[in-house]
């Protein structure tokens, strides 16, 4: 299958000396056009420093980032403006990553001003249009991001990072800090948004529950390498490294699918009465 993304050997060190701390470790990992690639591993496993580099927010000692076929890390001006409009990301924090003085239409139709869209009407339309997509009603745009709760900051967060229709979406712990009914609807509408906009996806968290729900592909990380790597069902079922294991038997017996299924059928009873 071909893939959108390809990385390929990141090696990462941060400091000098004898001070000097290796990250990464020959990190390679693709995603495939139109594809769910999940990144897991545990806290300072190299997992977020790996996508800083595949975004270009760090610069890899060594090693390529090539997208859609061309070297990211050596692109010219041209290149690099289509990766930044056809790869968007989604961050963890939906608390501090909207800006608290900005109305949410604003917030939401920031990539395209930036990007040069200075037609005022133009942008309130698109912006509105990726609201509704997100599941928010139009007069959302028109309020502060403190009306909201942390899950509807999420959604204003995607469509946000829909907005200038990416071919590539990156979610960097994107649900770790929602309570788990809030994380399964968050997962439903990036699944929905995958499906819906053919989207590629590269999904980095700490939760294999998490992970086996959305994604299609696992790259297990542990210390800055890539440990293992497969198909969501080979992963889960037949891991072939102890971490991996360990990982999974940490994981909770609840997750977001099960949860909102409960969820579902307490409201459905409750309107029975």
């Amino acid at each position: 299958m071909t893939a959108l993304l390809e990385v390929d050997g990141l090696t990462k060190s941060f400091g000098r000396g004898r001070k000097r701390h290796q990250v990464l470790h020959d990190v390679s990992f693709s995603v495939p056009a139109g594809r769910v690639v999940g990144i897991v591993g545990q806290s300072g496993s190299g997992k977020t420093t790996a996508v800083r580099c595949v975004l270009g927010l760090d610069q890899p000692d060594a090693g390529a980032v090539r997208y859609d076929g061309f070297d990211v890390l050596a692109a010219g001006r041209a290149q690099r403006r289509r990766f930044q409009t056809e790869v968007q990301t989604v961050s963890q924090d939906p608390y501090t990553s909207l800006d608290p003085r900005m109305r949410v239409e604003k917030i939401v139709g920031e990539p395209l001003w930036i990007g040069g869209l200075r037609d005022r009407a133009a942008l309130r339309a698109r912006a509105l249009e990726a609201l509704a997509l997100v599941g928010l009603p139009d007069d959302a745009g028109s309020r502060f991001p403190r009306a909201f709760s942390g899950g509807q900051r999420q959604r204003i967060a995607i469509a946000r990072a829909l907005i200038t229709r990416p071919r590539l979406l990156v979610c960097d712990e994107a649900v770790s800090a929602l309570d788990v009914s809030v994380q399964a609807e968050i997962l439903n509408l990036i699944r929905t948004m995958q499906r819906q906009l053919s989207l590629s996806v590269l999904f980095v968290a700490h939760d294999l529950a998490v992970v086996k729900y959305l994604c299609e592909h696992v790259v297990v990380m542990s210390e800055g390498r890539v440990v293992e790597a497969g198909s969501r069902e080979a992963i889960y079922d037949a891991p072939a490294t102890e971490y991996t294991r360990r990982l999974l038997a940490a994981v909770p017996r609840t997750d977001p699918a099960a949860e909102r299924a409960r969820r579902h059928a307490r409201l459905s009873a409750g309107a029975g009465r």
